[in-house]
């Protein structure tokens, strides 16, 4: 299944537009990427498609024509006998208590991951080794156990983390174990906040067996490094089988991830918001995380607004011929006490000061 566009009908954000899923010659994206600041509508055009598909599936895909949000779907009624077609992580899943959970027998065609359904990393865990072990009753249970951690962490294998699972802690209660490089056990309790996020986002997702989906991701990002930013969008990819991608998010590394045709940027004007198309921008894939923050994201600056006014500042007295002036030179003791006199605008101003100079003894 794939969603080939979300069509609004004076929408209370969106208004009346159409947002395709296509590029321009008319290719089914697999992955799509809504990229804007906080505030721009991206979780909104997530949840509107979750919740439309959601009322589709109710009314037997028949909806009111008095609905503001309509998908247009490209869907066979084959593709419907196996469940979920649409799956929803939301930003963050919590996991606070820790307890077994069974899901339930029958999934739905939409479904969405929070903390009611998934409740804790250790639950699927214990969940896999136990699948592992009593359908493969002829294997040992240490066999089993090594098995399914080298499946899962195969998951992870691409983003060259310090963390494995290499078992259970104790065989009755089968809470999992993991070692780092340094070879360190420990328990759940010692992964970080964004090794829990990982493992249970993906391992959630995963226990779904996504094939022929269309899955929404809020804000992956969350709690992630940038190393693991870069490169989260093709762990989401190779779980499963064709399934379409559809994330919402504002870090810089996950946009200079993908083609510019997976690009959707959205911006809030006063009341509503605008949807640029990513193939009419410049390449975005292997550009910068400065570059994505200025030329896409629309900052004016990378560094911190009173350090920027100061170096500002600095070369407009630079173009004013004041460089030699007492002033001048506090400032510049200023800003180079902070960010050194290596940094590229330093450089540039002082080459600038330097070729003013020579101009001047030139005309002498």
């Amino acid at each position: 299944m794939r969603v080939l566009d979300v069509v609004f009908d004076n929408h209370p954000i969106f208004d009346s537009n159409t947002i395709s899923f296509e590029t321009e010659d008319k290719k089914i994206l697999d992955t799509i990427i809504l990229a804007g600041i906080n505030g721009s509508g991206k979780t909104t055009l997530l949840s509107s498609i979750f919740k439309t598909f959601k009322k589709l599936e109710d009314n037997k895909f028949c909806l009111d024509e008095k609905d503001t949000v309509n998908l247009h779907l490209d869907i066979n009624e084959d593709e419907l006998e196996k469940a979920p077609k649409m799956i929803y992580l939301p930003s963050e899943v919590r996991f606070q208590s820790i307890h077994n959970s069974n899901q339930a027998d029958e999934i739905p065609l939409a479904y969405c991951i929070d903390d009611k359904s998934t409740h804790d990393i250790i639950s699927y865990i214990k969940q896999a080794f136990d699948k592992q072990i009593f359908s493969n009753p002829e294997t040992t249970v240490g066999k089993s156990i090594d098995a399914v951690c080298d499946e899962i962490n195969s998951i992870f294998s691409i983003l060259d983390m310090d963390v494995y699972l290499v078992g259970i802690k104790d065989p009755k209660t089968k809470m999992p174990l993991f070692r780092n490089e340094s070879g360190v056990e420990f328990d759940i309790n010692g992964l970080s906040s964004g090794e829990k996020q990982l493992f249970i986002r993906l391992l959630s997702l995963k226990s779904l067996e996504p094939e022929g989906c269309v899955i929404l991701i809020d804000e992956p990002e969350i709690s992630l490094h940038p190393s693991w930013q870069q490169r989260i969008v093709e762990v989401y990819q190779n779980i499963g089988k064709d399934n379409q991608i559809i994330i919402a998010t504002h870090s810089p590394h996950i946009i200079s991830s993908v083609k510019r045709e997976s690009l959707k940027i959205l911006s809030k004007k006063e009341r509503w918001v605008k949807v640029i198309n990513g193939e009419n921008l410049d390449e975005t894939y292997g550009v910068t995380a400065d570059m994505i923050l200025l030329d896409i994201m629309g900052l004016s600056t990378t560094r911190h607004p009173h350090i920027q006014e100061k170096i500002d500042e600095l070369k407009s007295m630079v173009r004013n011929e004041l460089y030699e002036t007492e002033e001048f030179k506090l400032l510049y003791e200023d800003i180079t006490g902070v960010i050194g006199t290596i940094d590229q605008d330093i450089l540039l101003v002082n080459i600038e000061i330097a070729r003013r100079k020579g101009l001047k003894n030139a005309g002498h």
